[in-house]
């Protein structure tokens, strides 16, 4: 008799466990819609503030900012400063007009590899005659720079095709913070994507790019101009570009690391009524000598 009433105890206890269980996955579950429903309405802009020097500025107020879209103020609901984890895409350009410029990028990647926390992640995405992902996501630099020695530069150049690569790259991430390095000389004479399909996807992925360009004297291989496709690029993104000369190279790293760690997150709530449509956005910063950068706007959800 008492084993039985011990075992329909213990039962009766697991009944309860499992139905408290299940009532808590539907809450768990209500509460994510919600938190879906909420972020899916929510936008988000990461701005960055340096001064004069370029050094990030931290410790503003959210009584410094104001936010618009397409020129009409909107309240902002959400405002933090964030310093999380970074999941980064660096593309690196080893085509073949970078034959002359790969040991100063190389050495670019290091110094940026560097400027990382080890809770920081990347992933490498290679240009020459075709963008290839040469590494997926790691924490270990040394993987990359191992991968950055073993490299020629050689063939033509499809430097646009990897952005739509990097981006796809970026949605495999652990971080919820995510961006993308290029190093470059910008030239482009092989890809199929086109620039407003690029600049598109950029505004979508919510991911600045930085742009480490070395552009200085004739390129080994004709092409577009280098500085023009970097700038579109980062305008769109609200990313920052480098022009690099040796004495800048650790200066860059440092920087563009630095800026990436120490951004300021806005949030907002989407208006209505312009579905599918370009928005355009713009934030002030009540703060005196101070340059800011973010994206410049998103696609309205259909």
């Amino acid at each position: 008799m008492g084993l039985y009433a011990d075992h329909r105890t213990r039962m009766l206890l697991a009944m309860h466990s499992i139905r408290w269980l299940l009532a808590a996955l539907v809450i768990f579950a209500a509460h994510a819609a919600d938190r879906i429903r909420v972020n899916a309405n929510m936008v988000v802009v990461n701005v960055s503030v340096t001064d004069s020097y370029g050094r990030p500025i931290a410790g503003l107020e959210r009584e410094k900012f104001r936010v618009f879209e397409d020129r009409k103020e909107q309240p902002i609901a959400f405002f933090a400063r964030d310093d999380s984890p970074l999941s980064l895409v660096m593309i690196f350009d080893s085509s073949g007009s970078m034959k002359r410029k790969i040991a100063k990028a190389r050495r670019m990647a290091a110094q940026f590899c560097a400027e990382l926390n080890p809770e920081d992640e990347m992933a490498l995405v290679v240009v020459q005659e075709q963008s290839r992902l040469e590494r997926k996501f790691t924490s270990d630099c040394g993987e990359i720079e191992a991968d950055l020695l073993e490299m020629q530069a050689t063939g033509r150049t499809a430097l646009l095709d990897a952005i739509p690569l990097a981006i796809r790259t970026l949605k495999t991430a652990r971080n919820r913070r995510r961006a993308i390095l290029l190093i470059s000389d910008g030239e482009e004479n092989n890809s199929h994507v086109s620039r407003s399909g690029i600049r598109q996807l950029v505004c979508e992925a919510d991911a600045p790019i930085y742009a480490a360009g070395l552009t200085e004297g004739p390129s080994d291989m004709d092409g577009d101009s280098g500085g023009e496709i970097l700038s579109e690029l980062i305008a769109a993104s609200g990313g920052r570009y480098w022009d690099l000369d040796d004495r800048r190279l650790e200066e860059a790293a440092h920087h563009i690391a630095s800026e990436l760690h120490e951004q300021y997150v806005i949030g907002y709530r989407a208006p209505e009524g312009a579905a599918g449509r370009y928005r355009r956005i713009s934030v002030k910063v009540n703060a005196p000598h101070v340059s800011i950068s973010y994206r410049s706007g998103y696609f309205g959800p259909e």
